[in-house]
């Protein structure tokens, strides 16, 4: 379904800014 779409993206998206935040305050 479009929502399982939308929440794999949401996910990833979630874990990607998580890693550039962290490599920011490194």
């Amino acid at each position: 379904t479009t929502m399982r779409v939308w929440d794999v993206l949401f996910n990833e998206g979630v874990k990607v800014l998580f890693r550039v935040a962290l490599a920011i305050f490194k």
